[in-house]
């Protein structure tokens, strides 16, 4: 069912909205920000996990498994801190054009990983609406790279690394298992690196953070799930929309002008969408 993807897609657009409020506006500190999120995002997991959660004991604690489920802690906890300063430091609008270059990555990683789980036409399709994601945000100067930029590059490239670290996961754990596990030790990192003084959290930001943490729950759980039923590109084709829906949010909410550019590849990265979703359905 493509419902998943597309939640996660409109999750993952709201999330990023608020993380640039609490982050820019707002002027949260990261290291409070980033403990406080990931700690509420636990939680939300956790009490998920009684109903839907599971783990393949007889295989979880093998050398292989250990050593993934380490790389990915170490992953998340360094693109979730390169990409926050990026969202702090940068305009969104940079912000975004580098990471949309995330899902070119996975995809390009996971058909490099599996060829033979990959329906070629599908990982066209992929490509395609990825490049006119990209030429839908180029404009002039905007590939004057500060150290903020490049850090956001790296970022891109361990997201997707982790990617494909989570997709093997996914046969031991279940989606929300695995994100349990993952946000309770990507906490407890933040919390021993930055040693945030919680109390410095104002309300509003407090509740700003709890939003925020309830759509990375959804956006992250949804993924795996999709990631699990669909695979990653076709999960990954949905979530190159997230950006243009995002920019046409913030267009209409800020009265900023919207480009042909952006029109004409929201078309065709929506056939790209329709047409994975045609050939899934001649499928079954």
């Amino acid at each position: 069912m493509f419902l998943i993807p597309i939640v996660a897609m409109v999750a993952n657009t709201l999330g990023l909205t608020i993380d640039k409020i609490v982050l820019a506006r707002k002027r949260m500190s990261i290291g409070l920000y980033l403990s406080l999120v990931f700690l509420f995002i636990f939680f939300i997991s956790a009490l998920l996990t009684p109903f839907l959660g599971a783990v393949d004991h007889a295989l979880v604690f093998q050398p292989k498994y250990l050593i993934l489920f380490i790389t990915m802690i170490f992953l998340a906890v360094t693109w979730n801190y390169l990409a926050s300063v990026s969202i702090q430091k940068e305009k969104l609008h940079e912000h975004e054009m580098i990471i949309m270059l995330a899902p070119l990555a996975t995809i390009i990683l996971a058909s490099i990983y599996s060829p033979t789980q990959v329906d070629i036409r599908v990982f066209i399709a992929a490509i395609v609406a990825g490049i006119f994601l990209i030429a839908a945000k180029i404009e002039k100067g905007h590939f004057q790279f500060n150290s903020y930029s490049v850090n956001l590059l790296i970022a891109v490239f361990l997201m997707a690394v982790e990617a494909i670290v989570i997709n093997e996961l996914l046969k031991v754990y279940s989606p929300v298992s695995l994100y349990a596990f993952r946000t309770g030790f990507v906490f407890l990192c933040y919390v021993i690196v930055f040693r945030p003084h919680f109390n410095l959290a104002s309300r509003e930001n407090v509740k700003l953070t709890v939003l925020s943490a309830v759509m990375g729950a959804a956006y992250m759980i949804f993924r795996f799930y999709g990631y699990k039923d669909f695979g990653i590109v076709k999960t990954t084709l949905f979530l190159i929309a997230s950006p243009i829906i995002l920019y046409m949010i913030s267009a209409k909410y800020f009265k900023e002008r919207v480009s042909w550019k952006t029109i004409f590849s929201s078309v065709i990265i929506l056939g790209c969408i329709v047409y994975v979703s045609y050939i899934d359905s001649l499928s079954h």
